[in-house]
């Protein structure tokens, strides 16, 4: 599933229900479209949480053997780093590389699955989503002949590298 929930157009991402920031948000860019813009961004955020929940709710209410991944496409600086809202990758501001990645599994999954690694250990995981057939795969249990379990966040041997942006900058060593 996509979720167009917090791409640009903010506003349109959620019903006026979930209208809930309106004030005057922090930012060094002391604007009102800068204002507008961030309002209208978290509470689409907000929004998106929501569907999120509900569909982990609903999953859950199942009582089955079975697991939810999330995780967005891309991210957004929303006048963090750069007078705009938005993303390029030729401006590459960290709020534009960093995503949510959520991963929740059942017990009866993790029983069944008997994960190498606690799910709970890989948040703090360096991991770029290139790899993430790999993650994926092993989650699955799914096999192919390409498949590095040392490129799955939920393996013990998973080796943790360089995330690299733009194909050659360091992202852990650049960022502030």
């Amino acid at each position: 599933m996509h979720l167009s929930g917090t791409h640009l157009g903010y506003k349109e991402r959620y019903p006026n229900t979930y209208e809930h920031f309106n004030d005057t948000p922090k930012t060094k860019f002391q604007h009102e479209r800068a204002y507008r813009f961030i309002n209208e961004y978290d509470n689409s955020v907000r929004y998106n949480d929501y569907i999120i929940n509900e569909l982990l709710e609903q999953l859950k209410a199942q009582q089955t053997s079975s697991y939810m991944l999330y995780f967005s496409d891309h991210g957004d600086d929303v006048f963090d780093d750069y007078d705009n809202a938005g993303h390029s990758e030729d401006i590459g501001t960290n709020g534009m590389f960093e995503i949510p990645y959520i991963t929740w599994v059942s017990p009866q999954f993790k029983e069944q699955l008997k994960l190498s690694v606690e799910v709970a250990k890989i948040e703090n995981r360096k991991y770029l989503m290139d790899e993430f057939i790999h993650a994926f795969a092993d989650l699955s249990q799914i096999s192919f002949h390409a498949l590095d379990k040392t490129k799955s966040i939920y393996y013990s041997t998973y080796v943790e590298k360089p995330r690299l942006i733009k194909g050659k900058i360091d992202y852990d060593a650049q960022k502030d």
